[in-house]
């Protein structure tokens, strides 16, 4: 690498770097007031597992966050090489303006490849560190009396399993109702997801009389303290799943649900095709962004304003934000198919971001 270029990507990575923590420590400061008393009445609580608290929810935003910071830092990498005649001097060295941004596509590409990693390695460990830590320590607070969904699971043996919520201090699904079929119903309290014999506590056996025979009324009700389940098929990647929403989900897991066309209904492979477009398109805004604003900071103009361009780049990759986001519930209610409502507007993005880099 030249001189010149690893004086650009010094630029741009220490400019990068600093706002993405200056970013960062402002959600986590203003998030710790927001819940300092819940932290203050928790009884041994230390500053070491809040810290690690929001490096998870670091990694959890990551995907908006960091295209964000290298967005900033381009424009302010690229307006100040104009002011101080730096530009200038590049370009009446012999460089053209494409290849003075190849150093900063390359850092870019860069960080969307870190992205992809920690789609892939550190997203689902940092879902269950916030839910472990909010479990913990938020317990008074509006995080922790959210309402829980009821997730719904389509089994190995195509029986369903319903349950309410993942309790990580217990370390298994709570409130669980095993669907056998229309007559055979199975109320757990606690089920321990074990892959190759789940274990009920507080467990409760319908059998459901024929309907054409005698009304359907229930005929026997068997109670148990405790019970091993063999019979439950409980598929071995479900064993995360049980307690991971899919956005959660590492990457290759994901690619493998969407393959799976025998065990899962099709608006749950939806759902998870939805999601693996979803979060193998937002790394690609790092490139995209730099390729965007190149031809508006790059051009020498009489009265140009670095804040003009600055805001208008920052509202259009937060409407790119808001656009994907409303395609994803779209996509995931089957309205529209994921390929459609993923697809379409990162074209879109992608074409507009090509055009005006075509016009250095």
């Amino acid at each position: 690498m030249l001189l010149w270029q690893r004086y650009l990507t010094w630029m741009l990575g220490r400019s990068f770097i600093l706002l993405l923590m200056m970013i960062w420590a402002l959600y986590a400061l203003l998030d710790c007031s927001a819940h300092m008393q819940s932290f203050m009445k928790t009884s041994g609580f230390t500053p070491l597992p809040l810290l690690h608290y929001y490096l998870c929810c670091f990694v959890k935003q990551a995907h908006l966050i960091v295209p964000i910071s290298l967005l900033l830092a381009t424009l302010r990498l690229l307006s100040s090489l104009e002011q101080r005649r730096e530009l200038l001097a590049f370009q009446a060295s012999g460089l053209s303006s494409r290849t003075i941004l190849r150093p900063l596509l390359l850092f870019a590409w860069l960080i969307a490849l870190l992205l992809f990693a920690s789609e892939e390695y550190l997203m689902s460990k940092a879902w269950r560190g916030i839910q472990k830590f909010e479990t913990a320590h938020l317990h008074r607070s509006g995080k922790s009396k959210k309402k829980e969904p009821i997730h719904i699971l389509h089994l190995k043996d195509h029986s369903l399993l319903a349950y309410q919520k993942y309790l990580f201090d217990r370390e298994c699904l709570f409130d669980v109702l095993w669907v056998v079929s229309k007559s055979e119903v199975w109320k757990i309290k606690y089920l321990k997801p074990d892959p190759v014999c789940p274990q009920g506590y507080f467990v409760e056996h319908i059998l459901m009389g024929d309907p054409t025979k005698d009304g359907g009324a229930q005929v026997s009700r068997e109670s148990f303290e405790e019970r091993s389940f063999p019979e439950l098929h409980w598929k071995e990647e479900l064993n995360k799943r049980g307690y991971t929403t899919l956005q959660a989900e590492p990457l290759s897991r994901l690619v493998r649900i969407v393959q799976d066309k025998k065990s899962l209904s099709e608006l749950e492979r939806q759902e998870a095709m939805t999601q693996l477009m979803l979060r193998c398109s937002m790394p690609f805004f790092c490139p995209l962004l730099l390729l965007g604003i190149s031809s508006s900071c790059m051009r020498y103009r009489r009265g140009g304003s670095v804040l003009l361009i600055a805001t208008i780049s920052l509202f259009s990759l937060i409407a790119c934000f808001f656009i994907l986001d409303a395609a994803t519930i779209l996509s995931e209610t089957a309205i529209v198919s994921p390929s459609l409502a993923i697809g379409l507007p990162m074209l879109m993005v992608t074409g507009i971001c090509l055009w005006r880099y075509q016009e250095l």
